[in-house]
């Protein structure tokens, strides 16, 4: 690059004279033979030209050019970085006369295609990339190319626009689109496949402006539409399951509800079943009075607990020395009473066995 080091600061004087398409006065018969450089000598002072067209769904594509210079010594260095200065200082220097003939090269593709087409949000900026051998020096212009594509039915069909786009050696065109499009149709055929975008080199393809290249046809992939509805079925599908979930819960409590009579009088004649095994024997006697109506034989209380005479006497007598019960004669039998109970008031003989 040392033969065009001094051309480096004088270049942007004179490329933007007729930069990267052609000229105004250019009619629509001759969008096939556009280029992107100006004048020959300019383009060869460039190492190498970069275009990447990034489509949209809407149709709009958003243009990136990149003039990228092979810095091979400081010499080249502080070149680029007074330039790199100047455009910093004085951007619309550089950035009108793009602008003008872009504006011109969309014109004149909005009329050769029968589309609405504007160029918005033009920019420059520079900057250098470090590369294995040398660093790199690049100027780049971006802006918005509006109707580039035709858009519709889920389907993207690029390259009218630029029938005929002359990609000289030294140049290479990236094309990009969103993931959820698939490639239908490529003409020519790309020189490089990427996941979501393909590549055509100069040095290996010219676009042939009688068979409208280049071309490229995107469609909508109906699986990922597909993809994109499982999340709202799964959310669809848990508030219906929640719904239903809040039915059952509700139709139980109330269930529940109504069955709550039922339950507490259960519970409370298990209540008044004591435990047996927590009491001690004067109150498991006393427990059986009271569930006798206060009056009851000793014979009984004996049957009841399965003790013998001699330990049914001794806990009848505890009780009596405390004055818990009362202990009358009737007959050959002994009757226990609770205290103030009438003797001789009917009782209730009907069992209820302790465990």
């Amino acid at each position: 690059m040392n033969a065009r080091t001094s051309l480096i600061l004088c270049l942007f004087i004179v490329l933007f004279a007729g930069l990267l398409f052609f000229p105004p006065s250019v009619t629509a018969n001759e969008l096939s033979s556009f280029s992107v450089q100006a004048a020959e000598e300019e383009i060869d002072d460039a190492d190498s030209i970069h275009v990447n067209i990034d489509l949209h769904e809407d149709g709009s594509a958003t243009w990136t050019i990149a003039y990228r210079y092979e810095l091979d010594d400081d010499v080249d260095q502080d070149a680029f970085d007074n330039l790199s200065a100047d455009i910093e200082e004085n951007p619309n220097d550089y950035l009108n006369p793009f602008q003008d003939r872009i504006n011109n090269t969309v014109a004149l593709a909005s009329e050769e295609t029968n589309r609405d087409m504007s160029a918005t949000q033009f920019a420059i900026s520079t900057s250098v990339e470090d590369d294995v051998l040398r660093d790199i020096g690049v100027v780049e212009y971006t802006y918005q190319w509006n109707g580039f594509a035709a858009a519709d039915n889920g389907e993207i069909r690029a390259g009218d626009a630029i029938t005929g786009f002359i990609l000289d050696d030294e140049m290479r065109m990236l094309v990009q689109w969103p993931e959820q499009y698939s490639l239908e149709l490529i003409n020519p055929d790309a020189d490089e496949e990427l996941e979501n975008g393909i590549v055509w080199y100069g040095d290996e393809t010219e676009f042939i402006a009688e068979e409208n290249q280049p071309q490229v046809v995107l469609s909508e992939d109906s699986l990922l539409s597909t993809a994109l509805l499982i999340p709202i079925l799964i959310v669809i599908l848990a508030i219906v399951g929640w719904i239903l979930y809040r039915r059952e819960e509700l139709s139980e409590a109330s269930s529940s509800t109504e069955s709550t009579p039922v339950s507490t009088t259960e519970s409370t004649e298990q209540d008044d079943e004591p435990d047996w095994s927590l009491l001690s024997n004067e109150e498991k006697v006393i427990q059986l009075l009271e569930q006798h109506d206060g009056r009851m034989k000793q014979q009984k209380i004996i049957e009841e607990f399965d003790w013998t005479d001699a330990k049914t006497s001794k806990v009848v007598g505890n009780l009596r020395d405390q004055g818990e019960i009362e202990t009358v004669r009737v007959g050959r039998e002994n009757v226990l009473t609770l205290p103030d109970t009438d003797v001789l008031s009917g009782g209730s003989s009907s069992d209820s066995s302790p465990e």
